[in-house]
């Protein structure tokens, strides 16, 4: 966790000073860029922003849930809570 934790703060200091295109696996890696492209297939299935695509509870929120560990029964407050938990802030706020 620590290479990643390195790597996006890398990438950080260079927000808004350059085009980034970013391949990554895991959510934490792509949720705070300006556009995420899901790719299954080589092919877009969906596009949006972090908050757009988990709100569209499409793959991209089923991949969101699975790499949280949460369950199906689980509440549906989960995403602002588990991101404030992981330390990550809110943008809503």
């Amino acid at each position: 966790m620590e290479t990643e934790a390195k790597i996006q703060q890398h990438l950080a200091d260079l927000e808004g000073t350059k085009t980034i295109v970013t391949i990554a696996h895991r959510i934490s890696s792509v949720k705070d860029c300006d556009l995420i492209l899901m790719l299954e297939h080589g092919r877009i299935v969906e596009r949006g922003t972090h908050e757009e695509l988990v709100a569209a509870h499409g793959r991209y929120w089923q991949i969101y849930r699975k790499q949280l560990g949460l369950q199906s029964g689980q509440s549906q407050g989960y995403t602002q809570a588990s991101e404030t938990a992981g330390g990550a802030t809110d943008k809503t706020n």
